[in-house]
């Protein structure tokens, strides 16, 4: 990448959009945290071509107009030559596009449609694995604990869509069925009779995906439904669990992607001593 690219007086602006409010909020609030803790590091090591890295974040409201905005102001306004972001691939997909059509480098840190693979993102980067990868290891992972008939719930944007594909062809390939899938609509605040509907197909698993907020939604009615008695295995475990209830979630599988390796030991040291 040619220094001119960061040439700024002052130091090198990046920027990042990111959910701080909306489904989504508790995951960007990490992900603000991470951002933070990284640049620290980066400056305190003599920052990027001697100069200091300055990360400006905006919130996408977890919204894709939002955060179409926020990256517009963060281009032309802050002069960011580099922007992060978002977390649900429904924002992300758009966002990288509009990047693209601007010339601006765009990195994916946690969005995972296999769209973001395709042809025309322009200057784009990925830190995460994508939907195909996922959805091998998970029909794996169900196909080893014994299930054989799983019920999708996925949220009906880029992501689901993606997911819902992958899944399907890989769970099919490991000699697994998926007997109904649901794609909900996001930000109502039941999603009890849609529960309903998928339980009279009988799964021996509940295969299912949702942000934050509307994973609490999702759990807290199946388990006053008495679904909680089959198994449920979220995808991206961390995103299902982390604003629901704690009993209706107790026990539940799922797969992750916070590996910690020998590389990024630094990062969960400083996040512990930062914020426990």
């Amino acid at each position: 990448m040619p220094k001119a690219l960061f040439a700024q007086e002052g130091g090198v602006v990046f920027g990042a959009v990111l959910p701080l409010t909306g489904a989504s909020a508790s995951i960007g609030e990490d992900q603000r945290r991470g951002v933070e803790l990284a640049v620290e590091k980066v400056n305190a090591e003599g920052g990027v071509l001697g100069k200091p890295l300055k990360v400006i974040i905006e919130d996408s409201a977890s919204n894709a107009q939002t955060a179409l905005n926020a990256a517009k102001k963060l281009v032309s306004v802050d002069g960011a030559k580099v922007v992060m972001g978002e977390y649900s691939s429904g924002v992300t997909v758009p966002l990288r596009e509009a990047l693209a059509r601007e010339g601006v480098v765009h990195v994916n840190c946690g969005s995972s449609s296999v769209k973001l693979r395709q042809p025309g993102g322009g200057k784009a980067f990925s830190v995460i694995g994508l939907d195909d990868l996922m959805a091998r290891f998970t029909a794996k992972a169900l196909r080893e604990k014994g299930f054989a008939k799983s019920a999708v719930i996925l949220p009906n944007n880029a992501y689901g869509e993606s997911m819902n594909v992958e899944f399907a062809k890989a769970f099919k390939e490991a000699g697994g069925e998926v007997v109904q899938t649901l794609l909900y609509t996001e930000g109502q605040s039941s999603y009890r009779r849609e529960l309903q509907q998928v339980a009279r197909f009988q799964p021996d698993v509940y295969l299912y995906s949702a942000y934050g907020q509307e994973a609490a939604i999702i759990n807290r009615e199946a388990f006053e439904l008495g679904q909680k008695q089959t198994p449920w295995f979220g995808i991206y475990l961390t995103m299902c669990t982390s604003d629901a209830p704690k009993e209706t979630i107790e026990g539940q599988l799922g797969s992750e992607v916070n590996f910690i390796g020998p590389d990024s030991a630094w990062y969960q040291e400083a996040y512990t001593k930062k914020y426990g």
